[in-house]
């Protein structure tokens, strides 16, 4: 792929709820950082497309513009591994109609877990499947689960799945793992 190809994605995005079209289809969607789109990723994004095509929903990703570390720990945030337009343009490749790029600050780190899955799932992208890895954590201090998801999905009307770890050799894939293979070269 060409650079020129990677600037140019055209995956909707969107800055906040308010930017998000009134006439958005409901969706289908998977959360997370996305700063490399590793195995781990390109499994949550495998289901996402079959859990929107499935259910006639639009598959969107809900991400952040910064680290969550860069309001949680500022003194430990991880350069990412891919930049935003090299990340839209893989999403976009991947099959996503729309990406909710947060910036992560204060506030968001404040939200429950119910006010994130209200405002954001919910009011904002009309979800009615939600898919999510076994370590995802939402909410004041990380305190919601997959499990606090599916009950909120219950009571607020979309499904949760919950996608297992990439494993390599018995090594779970993740972003970390990958700045740290980048970083011994």
């Amino acid at each position: 792929r060409s650079r020129l190809a990677i600037a140019e994605a055209q995956v909707n995005t969107w800055q906040q709820v308010s930017d998000i079209p009134s006439g958005l289809a409901e969706t289908a969607v998977t959360i997370g950082k996305f700063d490399a789109i590793h195995l781990g990723h390109q499994s949550l994004l495998a289901e996402l497309l079959d859990v929107a095509e499935d259910g006639m929903l639009a598959p969107v990703v809900l991400s952040f513009a910064n680290h969550p570390n860069a309001v949680l720990s500022p003194s430990n945030v991880p350069l990412p591994v891919i930049g935003p337009n090299q990340r839209a343009y893989l999403l976009e490749e991947a099959g996503v109609e729309g990406v909710l790029s947060l910036e992560f600050d204060a506030e968001l780190a404040g939200l429950s877990a119910e006010a994130f899955v209200t405002r954001y799932l919910v009011e904002g992208l009309k979800a009615k499947a939600v898919i999510v890895g076994r370590g995802f954590r939402f909410g004041a201090g990380g305190a919601g689960t997959p499990e606090t998801l599916k009950v909120l999905g219950a009571e607020f009307g979309f499904v949760v799945r919950v996608i297992s770890s990439a494993n390599i050799d018995g090594v779970k894939v993740s972003t970390t793992r990958i700045r740290e293979l980048l970083d011994q070269g």
